[in-house]
C-alpha cells in the first residue's frame, strides 16, 4: 500500500505527471501500429534522399572517421550521385542537411554499436558491420524518442511559460491530432522530431529568462537556436521570434524595474550579447562541416529553389495538396486563439513573437518551388511552429471550460475525438497508398474516401494494409 502511495504522489508532480502520460500515449500508439503490422523491425530503414542525407553523418564518423559521404550515398543509392551528391571543390560529396539531427541522434548509434559489439565480440566494429540494420532500427527508435521528449516539452512549456490551464490535454490532442502522430512513426525517420524539440528548448530557455533575469538562459536560448538551425536550416526564422521576445522581456523588465538598479543590470547589453555568443557555439559543429564539405563558412542548402509568387501564400495553407490547414484545420482554430490572445498583456509576450515565427516561416516556405514539402503527410514543415498553434488552440480551449458545464467538456471532447481521427484516417490513407503523395486531392479523396474507411472498420478495413508498395517505397 505504501509503495502504491508513494507511486501515486510522484505522478501527482510537474514533471512526472505529463512524462508518464505522454510517454504512455506513445508506447499506446506503437503498440497499436506494430498489431496493425504498421510497424516493424525489418521497416526501420533509412531509405530516400532527406533521411539518407541526415543519417550518413554517424557511419562516416564511426567507421572512417571523416564527413567524405561518398561510401555511405554509393551504399544506399549509387543512382544519385551523380545527380544529387555532386562533388564540391573540396573533393567531398555535397550535403545539404546539417549535422544536428547525427548529434540528436548518436547517443542511440552508440548503443547499438555497443550491443554490436558485445554480440560480435569485436571492438572496435569492423567495416563489414558499418551497414548493420540495428544502426537504422536504433535511428529510428531514437526518432520516436525524440518526438515524446518534444511532447512533453510543448505541454510543459504550455503550463509553465504559457499559463494553459489544460496544458496536457493540449500536448497530447496535438500528438494525435497532428502530423506529429505520423512523425513519430513515419515510413522512415526526418529531422522534425529533434528540431522540433531544440526550438521548444528555445522556448524554454527565454522563458526561464524571463522568470530569472539569469543570463545564463539568455546564452542557453541562443545556443539551442544555433543548435536548432544546424538540425534544419529554416529555424534560422526563430531568430525573429527570439529577438522580438527577448525585446518585450527587456522592455517590461525596464518598465517595473526601478531606473538605478536596470542601470546597473546592463541587461541591455549583455542579454543579446550572450545570446549570440550562444548562437556561434551551438552552430559551431555545423560550421565546421561546411568548412571541411564545402570549403565555406557560408552555404545556401536550397540554392536555386526560390522562386516566389504571391498565390503560393495560400497555397501552403488552403491547397489540398498539403496545405496546413486543409489537410489539419484545427491549426486554423490555433491562429484564431493566437489572434484574440494579442490583445491581453499577461500573454502578449509570447504571442507577438508566435507570430513572427509563424508568418516568418510561411512566408519562406511560399517562396520555395517545393512550397507543399515534397513527400509530405500534411505540411511537415510546419511542425515546428505548433507550440504556437497549441497555444492559440490552447487559449480557446480554456476560455471555452472556464465555467464547467457538462455541455461544453463534451462539446471539446467530442471535437477532439474528431480531429484525432480525422488524422488517423488521412494516416491511413497515405500510408497505405489512397491518395497520391505530390497532387492536389479530389473531393472524393479529402472526404469520400474517409467514410469508406470508416464503414470498412467492422471488417477489418485497410487499417491493417501493410503489405502495399508504398510501405516500402516511400522516401518521405
Amino acid at each position: 500500500m505504501k509503495a502504491i502511495e508513494l507511486f501515486k504522489r510522484a505522478l501527482s508532480g510537474p514533471i512526472t505527471r505529463p512524462a508518464f502520460v505522454i510517454a504512455t500515449c506513445f508506447l499506446v500508439a506503437l503498440l497499436v501500429q506494430m498489431i496493425c503490422g504498421a510497424l516493424s523491425s525489418e521497416r526501420m530503414r533509412v531509405r530516400g534522399i532527406d533521411p539518407v542525407e541526415y543519417y550518413v553523418y554517424l557511419p562516416s564518423l564511426f567507421f572512417d572517421g571523416d564527413v567524405n559521404f561518398f561510401n555511405e550515398f554509393f551504399h544506399f543509392a549509387p543512382s544519385r550521385l551523380k545527380k544529387q551528391w555532386v562533388e564540391t571543390a573540396t573533393g567531398y560529396r555535397r550535403n545539404p542537411h546539417g549535422i544536428g539531427m547525427a548529434i540528436a541522434q548518436s547517443p542511440f548509434f552508440v548503443a547499438a554499436y555497443l550491443l554490436l559489439a558485445v554480440k560480435s565480440g569485436y571492438f572496435p566494429l569492423p567495416i563489414s558491420l558499418k551497414y548493420d540494420p540495428l544502426f537504422e532500427q536504433a535511428w529510428y527508435a531514437g526518432n520516436i524518442a525524440w518526438f515524446a521528449f518534444a511532447v512533453f516539452l510543448l505541454a510543459w512549456w504550455l503550463k509553465r511559460f504559457a499559463g494553459i490551464k489544460h496544458a496536457l490535454h493540449i500536448g497530447v490532442f496535438f500528438f494525435l491530432a497532428t502530423p506529429v502522430l505520423y512523425y513519430a512513426f513515419p515510413i522512415v525517420p526526418m529531422a522534425h522530431g529533434v528540431s522540433l524539440a531544440a526550438v521548444l528548448l528555445v522556448m524554454v530557455c527565454v522563458g526561464k529568462y524571463e522568470d530569472t533575469s539569469r543570463l545564463r538562459w539568455s546564452f542557453l536560448a541562443g545556443a539551442s537556436l544555433g543548435f536548432a538551425v544546424s538540425v534544419r536550416t529554416t529555424n534560422f526564422v526563430f531568430a525573429a521570434y527570439l529577438v522580438t521576445h527577448l525585446f518585450l522581456i527587456l522592455r517590461n523588465k525596464k518598465q517595473t524595474s526601478h531606473p538605478a538598479t536596470w542601470a546597473a543590470q546592463t541587461q541591455w547589453l549583455t542579454a543579446p550579447a550572450l545570446m549570440v555568443m550562444g548562437l556561434v557555439l551551438g552552430f559551431l559543429p555545423q560550421l565546421i562541416v561546411l568548412s571541411k564539405v564545402f570549403g565555406r563558412l557560408t552555404v545556401n542548402p536550397y540554392e536555386g529553389e526560390s522562386m516566389f509568387a504571391p498565390a503560393n501564400i495560400l497555397k501552403v495553407a488552403f491547397s489540398t495538396k498539403h496545405g496546413f490547414i486543409t489537410w489539419h484545420p484545427v491549426l486554423l482554430l490555433g491562429l484564431v486563439g493566437l489572434s484574440l490572445a494579442v490583445f491581453k498583456k499577461p500573454r502578449q509576450s509570447l504571442v507577438v513573437p508566435g507570430f513572427f515565427a509563424i508568418f516568418s516561416l510561411w512566408i519562406l516556405i511560399s517562396a520555395s518551388r517545393n512550397w507543399w514539402g515534397g513527400w509530405s503527410f500534411g505540411h511537415r514543415v510546419f511542425i515546428e511552429v505548433y507550440p504556437f498553434f497549441a497555444l492559440g488552440f490552447g487559449v480557446l480551449v480554456d476560455a471555452i471550460l472556464k465555467k464547467r458545464r457538462r455541455i461544453k467538456s463534451a462539446t471539446v471532447g467530442l471535437f477532439a475525438f474528431v480531429a484525432v481521427l480525422w488524422n488517423v484516417l488521412f494516416m491511413v490513407q497515405y500510408k497505405a497508398g489512397l491518395i497520391p503523395r505530390e497532387a492536389e486531392l479530389n473531393f472524393h479523396q479529402y472526404l469520400g474516401q474517409k467514410l469508406e474507411l470508416l464503414w470498412a472498420i467492422p471488417s477489418g478495413g485497410p487499417f491493417c494494409r501493410a503489405d502495399t508498395e508504398p510501405f516500402l517505397t516511400g522516401s518521405d
